[in-house]
């Protein structure tokens, strides 16, 4: 079970944190585009790679996993899917777990098709040529348009994870999610759902491969969802950002044995004054692993990861 390999990466490093790779033209040291080639777009792609190859260097034996947002790399054209793929590759091959948001997909046949790009193998001609587009150990998606979206996934999740968007950090969530179904809040309902989709892929930890992402809740929030969803790992976002103690904040998330749940911080939020003051890449990288293990010690203080 693909959960299993998450909770081992989390004991190995002592850490419940994931860095987001969220590197936009803006963000970048200019040292990274110095001897690129090509077009303007292929140019900011290959500089974002470099940065991103950096960063996970900087903190690859500190932080248990990486999450990447395909939106994120769409402005630098079909250069962008390369950079996710290769950044996936070098993340993998530095022992971290990546984690990718993908798109939205409204039918089956649209999700039977992603998964087998982000979970399976496509043939072109043949099984001699069959390839991984985006191999991950984990996609986020939307499962608002029902079951048949993500059945797809579960077919493949023994050795994947699915994160389901249950409640987002944006400040209008609530005009939709906190909408109530019945006699919950929507996106309770959300959470419910995702429980009993992972219930066939729980493994020796308790935990299935079926996990929900869960944006900006508060304190009373996450400790509803954790007693209602037990077998429901967490990937948490939208935290951090008001400098606010980050394990304060999250400590609901996580069950007795400081286990159930992923913080996902952003990079550039961890180098954005270094890169302001002209720090170099590797300046900017090494900020990201301080606030990194910041963020770990602030944890610590709420929560024992065993």
């Amino acid at each position: 079970m693909s959960a299993e390999l998450l909770l081992s990466k989390i004991r190995e490093r002592r850490s419940p944190c994931c860095v987001e790779l969220d590197t936009a033209p803006g963000r970048i040291p200019a040292e990274f585009f110095e001897g690129q080639g090509g077009s303007m777009p292929e140019v900011y792609a290959q500089a974002a790679y470099r940065f991103n190859a950096a960063i996970i260097d900087a903190v690859s034996g500190t932080v248990p996993a990486a999450l990447l947002r395909f939106s994120r790399y769409g402005v630098y054209g079909p250069a962008g899917a390369d950079v996710i793929r290769r950044t996936l590759d070098y993340a993998r091959s530095a022992g971290m777990y990546t984690i990718v948001e993908g798109w939205c997909v409204d039918s089956q046949e649209a999700a039977a098709a992603s998964a087998e790009a982000f979970f399976g193998e496509t043939e072109l001609s043949g099984a001699e040529n069959a390839f991984s587009a985006y191999p991950t150990d984990a996609l986020v998606i939307s499962a608002y348009p029902g079951s048949e979206v993500v059945k797809p996934f579960l077919r493949l999740c023994e050795r994947h994870m699915l994160f389901i968007a249950v409640r987002s950090e944006a400040k209008s969530a609530f005009e939709v999610q906190e909408l109530v179904a019945g006699d919950r809040a929507l996106y309770r309902v959300m959470a419910s759902r995702t429980e009993r989709w992972g219930a066939d892929t729980v493994g020796e930890s308790g935990y299935s491969s079926v996990g929900a992402v869960v944006g900006g809740a508060s304190e009373r929030a996450l400790s509803e969802l954790r007693s209602t969803c037990r077998r429901t790992f967490m990937l948490l976002t939208g935290y951090g950002t008001q400098g606010a103690n980050i394990g304060e904040a999250v400590r609901r998330a996580f069950d007795r044995e400081g286990r159930g749940a992923l913080v996902c911080l952003e990079a550039s939020r961890m180098y954005a004054s270094c890169l302001k003051r002209g720090g170099s890449g590797q300046e900017c990288a090494e900020a990201v692993r301080s606030a990194l293990e910041r963020s770990k010690r602030e944890i610590a203080e709420y929560v024992t990861v065993l």
